[in-house]
């Protein structure tokens, strides 16, 4: 008897409406047979259900009458004499006070009944969370004793109402991990399909510029959602948050409160009665003399007068008008929202316009991936959670440089058309007001000159008119690009005399915080810290959500002191693999034709290295705090793809497969470490019911459990 062979169809010649319909079907086949394996974890073996009674343990610190521990500390629950097969274990606990009960369970089986195993099996039961309740046992042989261990904290009680072995696990279907394993391979997928590279058809970003810009504002919307999330979540912290209420604020910080109501005296002195306990110390400065002593943690403390460091940008713009206007203090939180909402913004409109300046013969693809990568390793989704006047002071820079950043662009300094005096101007305004938001910021308005430098030798240089017209081209450009710098920075000058007595001093060294800043010294080995774990700090693997972990800041025993203000995150070249382009940085060069590479050459160095670099170097002071990289990240990226973008137009089609692919990788890569740092980040900080939410999410993922 003779038949047809069953033959798998090519994928190649399925429609995207059939390859839609086969990606839906392997999720299904992936959420029964690989998510749901510990379904089928009692299958062909004999295990006799069995309840256990509380009245037949053995317990310390528990009452078998009310379920529940008796007092703090630790108790456990002992039962003896099982003797038969275990596969899994179902405890339904409660805590009173935390969004999960941690219980260790101590074992003896048939391989080893002489005492305990301590700790072979561990439950963590999330509130609302039933499946949590049953953990899989892979124990030898016939159980014969199990002790449940667990310890309460303070008037923490902790409800034990049954413990059941043997229970099925049944299906744990869920549709949200369905749903986000069938929408990440069907985004990669349509990515693929409608921008990667394809014989026969155009697929660069100007014949895709339309889809690609759709695609970019997407994104954008995405990252726009992603912190408003982190805004709420730093807002629902607080038991009696409201929305109503946030735009009524009598009380504020150093920024939103303290800096208003000097201003609106007239003053830049935040309190001008000196402190009779600080004068009396030998350094006020130095933070270990201060113990017990109350006085203005981050403040500047000078002549007998308290100031601010913080820029005033957000002062004069925001929270000042707002504060005349209604008589109460803008919300730090929306605030931050706010500033980070600008920045992401003008961060997309910043790159479409430099990829339709300069590589609009680019594969789509890689500029879409380009913009994921960008938008994701920022560093500006570490401030909105905690909105105090530090997230601020970053957050409002960043909404500055990127909007300076295209608005230098709209220009026309570089690339072709007509310089317009206008955006250049505004460019130079915004760029100044960053300065006056964070003061770290000035580096980038010294390169702004260059640009200026670069636009009048490459456009300007040589105009062919009569000297009338030629010196009215030269005054007007000029005066649109420095005037903004001169006027915005004029302010900050006598802002700093007023205060300090000179215009160039911002006044840092008088700050009541961790260091004394009048006596610190320079050491290479403490700058050195933060260009590694900024920049190379590698991520190891561990088998709980989000299953990467980093080693804390790696400090290389610098036998002195160095403040490490908050967790490490992974190092940029991990979170943007592009950034590996600058080490073909002269082969790029080598390969370009434009004929005004020097001058691009010398102005990617220095606004994506140069003064990136100045800013990691420049902080060793203030030490670690993994927010920091708001300042210099997205330069650095962005300098990395010119380099590789570049190489790409350069490169044959194998090798910008391989690009495509590794931009594919990259952005997964992004993704994961953004979720997964905000995961870390957030976790211990919100409620109750918060971290109870995220716990159960991570089980999407930690299937095995």
């Amino acid at each position: 008897m003779s038949g047809k062979k069953f033959k798998l169809p090519d994928l190649k010649t399925l429609s995207v409406k059939d390859k839609a319909v086969l990606f839906f079907i392997l999720c299904i086949i992936a959420e029964l047979f690989v998510f749901n394996i510990n379904a089928f974890h009692l299958v062909g073996k004999q295990y006799e259900k069995k309840h256990l009674h509380f009245a037949d343990a053995q317990t310390e610190n528990f009452d078998i009458s009310a379920n529940r521990n008796i007092g703090s500390g630790s108790g456990y629950i002992e039962f003896k004499d099982l003797n038969m097969p275990v596969g899994t274990i179902t405890i339904d606990t409660a805590s009173s006070s935390k969004s999960s009960v941690n219980i260790s369970i101590d074992v003896t089986d048939d391989t080893h009944c002489g005492h305990y195993y301590g700790g072979l099996a561990k439950a963590e039961v999330i509130k609302n969370n039933k499946s949590s309740q049953t953990i899989i046992c892979n124990f030898f042989g016939n159980t014969h004793d199990l002790k449940f261990n667990f310890n309460a904290d303070g008037d923490e009680i902790i409800r034990i109402r049954s413990i059941k072995l043997n229970e099925p696990v049944g299906l744990r279907f869920s549709f949200l991990r369905i749903f986000m394993l069938y929408a990440s391979i069907m985004l990669f997928y349509l990515v693929k399909h409608y921008l990667g590279q394809k014989q026969g058809e155009k697929r660069s970003f100007a014949a895709k510029e339309k889809l690609v810009t759709y695609c970019a504002w997407g994104v954008t919307a995405f990252a726009l959602l992603f912190c408003l999330y982190l805004t709420n979540s730093g807002r629902y912290t607080n038991p009696n948050h409201s929305f109503s209420e946030d735009w009524k604020m009598t009380e504020g910080n150093q920024m939103t409160k303290e800096l208003v109501d000097a201003f609106r005296k007239g003053t830049t002195v935040l309190n001008d009665e000196p402190n009779e306990a600080l004068e009396a110390l030998d350094n006020l400065y130095d933070w270990s003399q201060r113990d017990n002593i109350s006085y203005p943690w981050d403040h500047l403390y000078f002549e007998g007068k308290v100031y601010s460091y913080y820029g005033i940008a957000p002062v004069l713009l925001l929270f000042l008008p707002y504060n005349v206007l209604t008589g109460y203090y803008f919300p730090s939180s929306w605030a931050v929202f706010l500033f980070c909402a600008v920045g992401i913004v003008f961060l997309t409109k910043f790159y479409l316009l430099l990829i339709k300046k300069f590589f609009s013969d680019i594969t789509a693809e890689t500029v879409f991936w380009g913009l994921v990568i960008l938008q994701l390793t920022t560093g500006i989704y570490l401030c909105p959670f905690n909105a105090n006047f530090y997230e601020i002071a970053q957050a409002s820079g960043f909404a500055c440089l990127p909007t300076g950043a295209y608005l230098l662009l709209r220009s026309n300094v570089l690339g072709s058309g007509k310089i317009n005096n206008k955006f250049l101007a505004a460019s130079a305004a915004v760029l100044s007001l960053g300065v006056l938001c964070r003061p770290t910021l000035a580096v980038y308005c010294i390169a702004a000159l260059f640009y200026i430098y670069v636009g009048f030798m490459t456009k300007l240089k040589g105009i062919k008119a009569d000297k009338k017209a030629v010196k009215k081209t030269y005054i007007s450009y000029f005066v649109s690009a420095l005037l903004p710098f001169v006027c915005i920075g004029l302010v900050q000058m006598i802002y700093n005399y007023v205060r300090f007595k000179s215009v160039f001093d911002f006044g840092i060294q008088y700050s009541l915080t961790i260091n004394d800043f009048t006596q610190t010294e320079f050491h290479t080995q403490l700058a050195a810290i933060g260009f590694y774990n900024y920049l190379l700090l590698f991520p190891g693997a561990k088998d709980v959500f989000p299953f990467y972990s980093n080693p804390g800041v790696l400090q290389f025993s610098p036998q002195g002191y160095y403040f490490v203000a908050t967790s490490a995150s992974v190092g940029l070249l991990w979170r943007a693999l592009p950034v590996t382009s600058y080490f073909k940085a002269k082969k790029a060069y080598d390969i370009s034709k434009d004929e005004n590479k020097k001058y691009y050459a010398l102005l990617i160095f220095i606004s994506c290295l140069l003064c990136p670099f100045i800013i990691i170097f420049s902080i060793w002071e203030s030490g670690y705090g993994a927010r920091y990289i708001v300042d210099f990240g997205w330069q650095i990226v962005t300098g990395a793809y010119i380099i590789a973008f570049t190489l790409y137009r350069h490169s044959g089609s194998e090798l910008r497969a391989f690009l495509n692919r590794l931009m594919r990788i990259s952005s997964a890569a992004a993704f994961v470490f953004l979720i997964g740092d905000m995961y870390m980040w957030i976790v211990n900080a919100v409620n109750v019911d918060q971290r109870a939410a995220l716990y159960s999410f991570t089980r999407l993922f930690e299937f095995w459990k």
